[in-house]
C-alpha cells in the first residue's frame, strides 16, 4: 500500500510539474502577445509576403480579443516597389483568427477601413503583375466596411466612396452595396450601386452578375446582367433603362416620347475599363443604335480645348422614323465613322 501511494503521489507531482512549465511557458509568452506593435508587425509583414507590397503604419497600434483578436491600425500606408502608394487609410481595423496569426490559412474575420484613399492606375497595375502562382490565394473576407473612402486615377475621382460586403469568398454568391460621388464637370453626381453575383479566381472574375445602379446627374437608374473579369478587362453585359436619363443629350422625336423601356448590351475588353474597346447597342421598339470606341477617348474629346466636330466613334443607326423640326425621315440609316471592328472572340 505505502509503494502504491508512493507511486501515486511521484505522479502526481510529475504532472503538477508539468502544468507549472506550461503555465510559465504561457506567462512567458504573454508579453508577445500582447504587445500590439508585436503583433501588428507580424500581421503586416504576413500582408507584405501575400502581395509583395510594403505595408507601414504611423501611430500606436491597439489590440483586443473579443470575439476575435482585433487590431487598430492607423495611418495605414501600402507601396509597390516604385515606391508608389497604392492606399492610405486613416485607420484600419482587422479581425484575424488565431488560426492565421500562428500562420495558417488566410482568413479575414472583419476589416474596416476609414478614409482610405486608393491609386487605381496603380493598385491596377500591381494586380496585373502579380505572379501566377498567387492567383489562388484570395482569402476568405467577412464584414468588410470602407469608409468616406477616395478613388482616384483613371481619368476619375470619387470621393465619400462607402462600400458593404457582408462576406466575400471565391465560388460563393456574395452580395454588396456601394456609394460615392464622382468629381466631374460641369457638376459632381452621386450614385449607389448594389452588386449580386459569384466571384471566381485565375483571373478573378464576378459570374452571374447583376448590378442595379441609381444616381443623380448622368447616372441612369438601371439593372445590368453579365459577367465581369477584372484583368484583363472583360465585360459582357444586357440591361434596361427605364427612362432616358435628365442629363444625357436629349432623343429627337418621336424616341423621346416613346414610353418603352430602353434595352441595351455593352461589350467591353482591353486592359481596363476606359482603355476597353467597347460596343455599346440601345434599342427601342424598331429602333436601334450601336456605338464602338474607346471610353477614354471619348472623354479626351469631351475635355479638350479645341476638338473635332464628332467624337472619336463609328457606329450606325436605324430608326424608323425620325423628326428634326419640320422635318420628318422615314426609313433612315445613319453610319458614323469607320465601320465597326468585329466582335472579339467570346
Amino acid at each position: 500500500m505505502e509503494r502504491r501511494g508512493w507511486r501515486r503521489g511521484v505522479t502526481a507531482l510529475a504532472v503538477l510539474s508539468v502544468l507549472l512549465t506550461l503555465l510559465l511557458l504561457a506567462v512567458l509568452a504573454l508579453p508577445r502577445w500582447f504587445d500590439a506593435r508585436r503583433v501588428a508587425g507580424l500581421v503586416l509583414d504576413r500582408a507584405g509576403v501575400v502581395t509583395g507590397l510594403a505595408w507601414t503604419i504611423d501611430g500606436d497600434p491597439a489590440l483586443r480579443w473579443r470575439p476575435h483578436p482585433r487590431l487598430v491600425l492607423p495611418g495605414l500606408a501600402v507601396r509597390d516597389g516604385r515606391d508608389r502608394l497604392l492606399l492610405a487609410a486613416t485607420r484600419v481595423e482587422l479581425a484575424l483568427p488565431w488560426s492565421t496569426l500562428l500562420g495558417g490559412p488566410l482568413r479575414i474575420e472583419a476589416l474596416h477601413l476609414d478614409g482610405p484613399v486608393i491609386d487605381l492606375d496603380a493598385a491596377l497595375e500591381w494586380w496585373q503583375a502579380r505572379p501566377a502562382e498567387t492567383a489562388e490565394r484570395l482569402p476568405e473576407l467577412l464584414d468588410l466596411r470602407v469608409s468616406d473612402g477616395r478613388l482616384y486615377g483613371a481619368g476619375i475621382a470619387i470621393d465619400h466612396v462607402q462600400l458593404s460586403l457582408p462576406h466575400f469568398r471565391v465560388g460563393t454568391a456574395m452580395s454588396a452595396t456601394a456609394s460615392g460621388r464622382v468629381a466631374a464637370a460641369p457638376a459632381a453626381f452621386g450614385f449607389r450601386i448594389h452588386l449580386a453575383a459569384t466571384p471566381g479566381d485565375a483571373p478573378f472574375r464576378l459570374d452571374d452578375l447583376v448590378l442595379e445602379v441609381s444616381g443623380d446627374g448622368p447616372v441612369p437608374a438601371t439593372t445590368l446582367a453579365g459577367h465581369l473579369q477584372l484583368s484583363p478587362w472583360r465585360l459582357q453585359a444586357n440591361g434596361e433603362l427605364a427612362a432616358w436619363p435628365a442629363g444625357w443629350p436629349a432623343l429627337p422625336a418621336p424616341l423621346a416620347q416613346d414610353p418603352a423601356p430602353i434595352a441595351y448590351r455593352i461589350d467591353q475588353h482591353g486592359p481596363s475599363a476606359l482603355a476597353a474597346e467597347t460596343s455599346l447597342r440601345l434599342s427601342r421598339g424598331a429602333a436601334t443604335i450601336e456605338l464602338h470606341g474607346v471610353p477614354a477617348g471619348v472623354l479626351a474629346w469631351r475635355d479638350a480645348g479645341e476638338r473635332p466636330a464628332l467624337p472619336p466613334l463609328s457606329g450606325r443607326a436605324e430608326l424608323p422614323l425620325l423628326e428634326l423640326g419640320d422635318a420628318r425621315f422615314e426609313g433612315l440609316r445613319i453610319e458614323l465613322g469607320e465601320a465597326p471592328s468585329p466582335e472579339p472572340p467570346p
